[in-house]
């Protein structure tokens, strides 16, 4: 089952960043602004996060 890192936003920790395992961050964010928060199994998410990060190489989440 495919798995997904966690990246939490420091500034803003209500939003969280998912990429596939061992992708690391996406070109555009700082490195300092985020933090690992570690991996969750697909059916641990929603769908919508899978689908975007199919799509786009992320997504992002409101962890509120």
């Amino acid at each position: 089952m495919p798995e997904y890192d966690l990246y939490i936003n420091v500034k803003k920790p209500g939003i969280g960043l998912y990429v596939r395992k061992g992708a690391g961050l996406p070109d555009f964010a700082d490195p300092k602004e985020w933090v690992f928060d570690g991996t969750a199994a697909q059916d641990l998410l929603p769908p919508s996060v899978v689908e975007g990060v199919a799509a786009d190489g992320h997504a992002f989440r409101d962890m509120d």
